[in-house]
C-alpha cells in the first residue's frame, strides 16, 4: 500500500530531544506521519561566516559511501549493533535498597544523578544443576521486588528457561513494591544447558530508547531492586534451598550478570540494489541492512517472502537474529567525528533514504523503521563525542515504497559552542510493540548522499512538531448552550494527546515548543512569547473576557494580544531543558467563529530574534486560509451567527490532509464557486492527520455539534487508516468514525469523500469501518490499488456516466497518480443499489473495459444520507486533454466543476442565478467573493455585511490605478450581489489580466484578486 507518511513516533519515548531511539508522553504512535517546524530568525546580521559542509556535499565522498572511482567505501562511517552492551548494570547496592541496606540494583549513575538508560537488556541468571535430570522438578520462586520504570513502556521482566527458549513469568512497569511468588514444573524434556539438565531463572530490565535517566525525561531510582529472595528445587527428593540471599554481605552468590550477543550488526555497502520506486533508482554505493548470512555469520540469512528484490532474496533481519525471535533488530552507522565551523550556529542534515515500509496489515509486515541523528560536544576533543548523547527529533520513518531527500533542521538539537559534531542512520525493528510482528520485509532502508551542513543564524533557535500545537476545535461543552452563551467557550489545547497510553482522548492544555539560544555566548533575554491576533466572533462580544492577555482592538473586531510562555515538566516534575509551553485561556476567551493566528517570537542576548513559523506574512489577514500558514491557524467552530440559535454554514470541510497538499486545490475550488470560508463552509483542520493523537474531527467534536451541517466534505489524501477510522483502531482515542456515522445517522446529511486509499483504510479499521463501508459506500472492495487492474496506468482517464445524476458538467477527467510518487487508487465495485458516477477507462480512452468505479453514489434510506465516494483523492482529479469549461465556468479547473455540479444535487450551488450559498444571515461576519473567477465576460461580487453603514467596492488594476467604482454609498445589513461586467468608469472594455477588488465597510478592509480572461 502506498502511503505518503513520512513521520511517526515510536513507543520508545519521543517527545523531544532524547537519546537514541526515543518516545513521547503519550507514546505508541505508530500511524503515520507528521512534520517538524522549524523558526527563522529575522537579523541574520551578525553572523560571519558562509555555508559550510561539515560532511559530504558535491566534492566529497564521505556521505556517499564510494571512493572517487565509484567502488564501494565506507569512508570513514563505522557501525554499531545497538542491541549488543559490553556492560552489565546489575551491583549489589545500598542505594534505595528495598529491604535492609543492601540490594541487587539495577542501575548506574548518570551525571550524579541515579537511574537506568535507554535501550537496556540486563539480565541476572541463577543456574542450577539438578541431580536428576531423568525426574520432575517443581521450583518455588519468592523475592521482593521494588520497581521503578517509564510505564508501559520499560519493564522488569521475571523469566524461565525451558528446553532453551525463555518464557515469562510475570513482568513490571511503573513505580511499586511487590512480592512474586511463583511455581514452576519442569519435566525432563524442560532443562537447559548443554548437558539439559539446568534449571535457569533471570530477572531481566528492558528500556526502550528513550525516556529514561540517561535523556533526563524519565528520572527514576534506577530500573528495580530485589531483595529476598528465596529460591528452592525439589528434584524428587523434598524441597532443596538453591538460593536465599538478602545481600547484606555484599556478595551476590547465585545471580550472576549475563551479557546478550546482540541481535547482530548487518550494516554493509551494496551496489546496484533493486527498489520498487517506479520515479527513482539508485545503483551506487549505498548502505543497507540486508542479513544474507555473510555479514553476520550464524543466521543463516533472512529469505524473501513477496518482496524479493534485495541482494539475492534477501531481506532485513526481522526474527531477532544471534539472540532469538523475542528480539529484534537495532543498527546504526555512524559517520566520522567531524570539527564544527567556528562561527557557524545552524545547521541541518540531509540525506537520501529508500523505504520501504507499509505498515500493512498487522502480523504480516515486521514494522521496520528507519531513524537520523545527531551529537556534539563543546570539549574541542573529538574523542568526547563517544559520551554524548545522541539526539532527535523524536520519530522513526517509513513509508513508501520510493526514495526520498529527507532534510531535517538540527541547530536546537547540539550543544551551545559545539567544536564536533557527528551523524547516525539506524534501523529499528518496532513493529513487535503494535502487534506488526509478521516477518514479510524488505530490503529496506538504503542510505546514501549523507550531508551536514552548518550556517549562519542570526538568533534562537525554535522549532515544534505540528501536533505539538493548536488544533481547530469545538465547545468543550460538547453542545451549544444559548441561555449562558459563556459555556460556549473553546479550549485553546494542542493537538498531541497526552492521556498515557493513548486510552483516552485528553489534548494537551497548552501547546510545546523548543527554544534554545543557539549562538555562542548567548542566552535567552526573557521567557518567550506567543503573539496571537483574532478575529473575534460578534455573537460573543458580551461574555469574552481579556483579562491578562496584554490586548489591543487593532481594528473593528480584530483583537491583538501575547502572553508569556512557561518551562515545561516531565511527568516527575523536572524542567525539560529548553522546553517552552504557552497557553491561552480556555474559558471566556476562545468562542464558535473566533479565528486565531498565532506565532512564537523569543530574543537572545546577542539581539537575536526569532519566529516560529518564520514568514509572518499573512500574519492576520484572515481573507484567506492560505494567507497565513495554517499549521498557526486557529478555527473555532462552527462559525455561529447568531446568540438565540445555532444557525451557522451548512457545509463543513474536513482537511483530514492537513500540511500534506490538496489545500490549494479545494479551496481554490471552494472560491472560484463563489464560496465563503466561515459564511458558506467552515474548515476543520486535522494537524499530524496520521498520527493518531486524537484530534481528528471525533476528537474535538460531538455528532451533536455537527448537526447543523447538512454536508460533509471530506479529505483523506492517502493517508490510510491513520485518518476517518482514527479511533477505532487501536491506540487512537479519537472517535472519528463513530462520530460520522452518528452523525450521518441523524438523518438528511450529504457527503463527498475523497482519498486514495479511504475504503482501505475504513476496512482495515475493523468492523466498524466495514459497517460504514456496508452501510454508507454500499460497494465491493477489491484491492488497494487498481493500477493492476487497469493495465497499470498510473494516470488513467476517468469518464463520468451519462446520466448519472450527479457530474453533469464534466464528462472525463485524469485520475493523476504519476511520479514524483506513485499515489494508489482504491479498487471497488459498486454493490447494487449503489450509482456508478465515472469509471476508469482503458489506455485507449474507453469505458466499459472495466468494471471498477472511480466515483458512486449512495443513498442510505434509513436516513436518508447521501454519500459520493471518489475513489481517488480529489487533489488528484486533473483537467483532461483539452478540457474547455462549460458556459458559466470560464477559466476555471476541471474539479471545481465537479465539486460545482456534486454541490449542487445536494443543495449547495452558489451558481449565479441559482439558490446561492446558504447559511448566510445579517449577524455573519463581512466576507467577501466572486465567481466565477477568473471570468468572462461578468463576474458577481457577492457581500454579506454584518451592519448597515457606509459601503465603498471599487476595482483596481495592478498598478494601483481605479479601473471601476461599483459601490459607494450607504447599504443594509445582509447578503448583496453587485455585477462588475468588465468596463472600465468610463464604459470601455478592461483588458484581460488581474484584478484587485477592494471593499471598505465599517472599518474593515477586504481586498480579493480576481482575473478577466478573453
Amino acid at each position: 500500500m502506498k502511503r505518503f507518511v513520512l513521520f511517526a513516533a515510536l513507543s520508545l519515548a519521543l517527545i523531544a530531544s532524547g537519546a537514541l531511539a526515543d518516545t513521547v508522553d503519550q507514546k505508541v504512535m505508530v500511524r503515520g506521519g507528521w512534520g517538524t517546524l522549524h523558526g527563522q530568525a529575522i537579523n541574520t546580521a551578525k553572523a560571519d561566516v558562509e555555508t559550510t559542509y561539515v560532511l559530504g556535499g558535491p566534492d566529497s565522498f564521505e556521505g556517499k559511501f564510494e571512493d572517487q572511482f565509484g567502488n564501494p567505501d565506507w569512508q570513514g562511517w563505522t557501525s554499531e549493533d545497538l542491541t549488543f552492551s559490553s556492560d552489565s548494570f546489575w551491583q549489589v547496592s545500598d542505594f534505595n535498597a528495598v529491604n535492609g541496606v543492601y540490594s541487587m540494583w539495577c542501575g548506574t549513575d548518570f551525571n550524579g544523578d541515579p537511574g537506568y538508560g535507554n535501550g537496556w537488556n540486563q539480565n541476572l541468571v541463577l543456574t542450577y544443576t539438578v541431580p536428576d535430570p531423568g525426574a520432575n522438578s517443581t521450583v518455588q520462586w519468592s523475592m521482593t521486588v521494588q520497581n521503578d520504570t517509564e510505564p508501559a513502556y520499560d519493564y522488569t521482566f521475571l523469566e524461565v528457561n525451558k528446553a532453551g527458549i525463555w518464557e515469562v513469568l510475570q513482568q513490571y512497569d511503573g513505580a511499586r513494591i511487590l512480592n512474586p511468588n511463583e511455581t514452576i514444573n519442569f519435566t525432563p524434556s524442560d532443562y537447559t544447558g548443554s548437558g539439559g539438565d539446568q534449571i535457569q531463572l533471570r530477572v531481566r530490565v528492558n528500556s526502550d530508547g528513550g525516556w529514561s535517566d540517561e535523556d533526563g525525561l524519565w528520572p527514576t531510582d534506577g530500573a528495580c531492586q530485589i531483595d529476598d529472595i528465596l529460591v528452592t528445587v525439589d528434584n524428587g527428593s523434598g524441597p532443596v534451598t538453591v538460593d536465599d540471599e538478602d545481600f547484606e554481605d555484599q556478595v551476590s552468590d547465585n545471580w550472576i550478570p549475563v551479557l546478550d550477543p546482540g541481535v547482530g550488526d548487518y550494516a554493509a555497502l551494496y551496489t546496484n540494489l533493486e527498489d520498487e520506486d517506479p520515479c527513482r533508482t539508485n545503483f551506487s554505493a549505498q548502505a543497507a541492512f540486508v542479513d544474507n548470512g555473510i555479514v553476520v555469520p550464524g543466521t543463516g540469512g533472512s529469505l524473501c517472502t513477496t518482496w524479493c528484490y534485495g541482494p539475492d532474496g534477501f531481506i532485513v533481519n526481522n526474527t531477532g537474529g544471534l539472540m532469538g525471535p523475542d528480539f529484534h533488530i537495532h543498527n546504526i552507522i555512524k559517520s566520522p567525528v567531524k570539527p564544527f565551523p567556528a562561527g557557524a550556529d545552524a545547521a541541518y542534515v540531509t540525506f537520501d533514504v529508500y523505504r520501504h515500509e507499509e505498515l500493512g496489515a498487522p502480523g504480516t509486515w515486521p514494522g521496520m523503521f528507519y531513524e537520523w541523528f545527531v551529537r556534539s560536544v563543546n570539549t574541542g576533543d573529538p574523542a568526547d563525542i563517544e559520551s554524548a548523547a545522541w539526539q532527535n527529533r523524536n520519530f522513526v520513518q517509513y513509508g513508501g515504497p520510493d526514495y526520498l531527500r529527507q532534510r531535517e533542521d538540527v541547530t536546537d538539537l547540539l550543544v551551545q559552542g559545539r567544536t564536533h559534531v557527528q551523524v547516525g542512520l539506524t534501523v529499528y525493528e518496532l513493529g513487535y510493540n503494535w502487534g506488526w510482528i509478521g516477518t514479510d520485509g524488505t530490503p529496506a532502508p538504503y542510505f546514501d548522499n549523507v550531508a551536514f551542513v552548518a550556517y549562519p543564524f542570526g538568533g534562537p533557535g525554535i522549532s515544534t512538531r505540528d501536533i505539538d500545537i493548536a488544533n481547530d476545535s469545538f465547545p468543550a461543552a460538547g453542545d451549544f448552550d444559548f441561555t449562558n452563551l459563556e459555556n460556549n467557550a473553546i479550549r485553546f489545547d494542542m493537538a498531541n494527546n497526552i492521556a498515557p497510553n493513548g486510552q483516552a482522548n485528553d489534548p494537551g492544555d497548552s501547546i510545546t515548543v523548543d527554544i534554545a539560544a543557539v549562538r555562542s555566548g548567548t542566552q535567552l533575554v526573557e521567557y518567550p512569547k506567543l503573539v496571537f491576533r483574532m478575529k473575534a466572533n460578534p455573537v460573543f462580544d458580551g461574555v469574552r473576557d481579556l483579562t491578562g492577555l496584554n490586548t489591543v482592538e487593532i481594528e473593528p473586531g480584530i483583537i491583538e494580544g501575547w502572553v508569556y510562555g512557561d518551562t515545561t515538566r516531565n511527568a516527575q516534575g523536572a524542567v525539560i531543558e529548553d522546553r517552552w509551553n504557552f497557553d491561552l485561556p480556555d474559558s471566556g476567551f476562545f468562542y464558535p467563529g473566533d479565528v486565531i493566528h498565532y506565532y512564537i517570537e523569543a530574543e537572545d542576548t546577542d539581539a537575536g530574534i526569532s519566529t516560529l513559523p518564520g514568514d509572518l506574512d499573512g500574519f492576520g489577514n484572515f481573507d484567506h486560509d492560505l494567507s497565513f500558514d495554517s499549521d498557526f491557524i486557529v478555527r473555532g467552530l462552527p462559525t455561529l451567527f447568531s446568540a438565540s440559535s445555532g444557525d451557522h454554514p451548512s457545509i463543513l470541510f474536513w482537511n483530514d490532509f492537513g500540511d500534506r497538499g490538496g489545500e490549494n486545490e479545494w479551496l481554490f475550488a471552494l472560491q472560484n464557486l463563489g464560496f465563503i470560508e466561515g459564511v458558506d463552509y467552515d474548515l476543520y483542520y486535522t494537524n499530524g492527520p496520521s498520527s493518531g493523537v486524537g484530534n481528528g474531527l471525533g476528537g474535538r467534536a460531538t455528532s451533536a455539534l455537527l448537526d447543523g451541517y447538512s454536508t460533509l466534505l471530506y479529505t483523506s489524501g492517502d493517508l490510510s487508516t491513520n485518518l476517518l477510522a482514527n479511533g477505532d483502531l487501536e491506540n487512537d482515542p479519537s472517535q472519528d468514525l463513530t462520530v460520522v456515522t452518528n452523525w450521518l445517522n441523524r438523518g438528511d446529511k450529504n457527503a463527498f469523500m475523497t482519498g486514495d486509499d479511504l475504503v482501505t483504510g475504513l476496512l482495515d479499521a475493523g468492523a466498524l469501518g466495514q459497517a460504514f463501508v456496508n452501510d454508507y459506500f454500499n460497494v465491493n472492495y477489491v484491492n488497494n490499488s487498481v493500477r493492476s487492474f487497469i493495465a497499470n496506468q498510473t494516470a488513467p482517464l476517468v469518464k463520468t456516466i451519462a446520466g448519472n445524476g450527479f457530474i453533469a458538467d464534466v464528462d472525463e477527467w485524469i485520475a493523476y497518480g504519476g511520479c514524483l510518487g506513485i499515489n494508489t487508487f482504491d479498487a471497488f465495485e459498486p454493490n447494487s443499489g449503489t450509482t456508478l458516477i465515472a469509471e476508469f477507462t482503458d489506455p485507449q480512452g474507453n469505458g466499459g473495459a472495466y468494471p471498477y468505479a472511480a466515483a458512486t453514489y449512495y443513498n442510505n434510506s434509513s436516513n436518508n444520507a447521501d454519500v459520493v465516494l471518489m475513489a481517488h483523492d480529489f487533489m488528484f482529479l486533473y483537467n483532461a486533454p483539452g478540457w474547455a469549461p462549460p458556459a458559466g465556468f470560464e477559466g476555471v479547473a476541471a474539479r471545481a466543476v465537479v465539486l460545482d455540479n456534486i454541490l449542487s444535487v445536494f443543495g449547495e450551488s452558489p451558481n449565479p442565478g441559482g439558490p446561492g450559498p446558504v447559511g448566510v444571515t445579517p449577524d455573519a461576519p463581512l466576507a467577501v467573493s466572486n465567481f466565477p473567477n477568473p471570468f468572462n465576460p461578468q463576474t458577481t461580487i457577492k457581500l454579506n455585511l454584518p451592519r448597515a453603514g457606509e459601503v465603498s467596492l471599487k476595482v483596481f488594476n495592478v498598478r494601483g490605478a481605479l479601473v471601476r467604482t461599483l459601490v459607494d454609498g450607504q447599504m443594509a445589513a445582509g447578503e448583496h450581489s453587485i455585477i462588475w461586467d468588465g468596463k472600465t468608469d468610463s464604459g470601455d472594455q478592461a483588458a484581460s489580466g488581474v484584478y484587485f477588488y477592494e471593499t471598505r465597510a465599517n472599518g474593515e478592509v477586504k481586498v480579493n484578486k480576481m482575473a478577466l480572461v478573453k
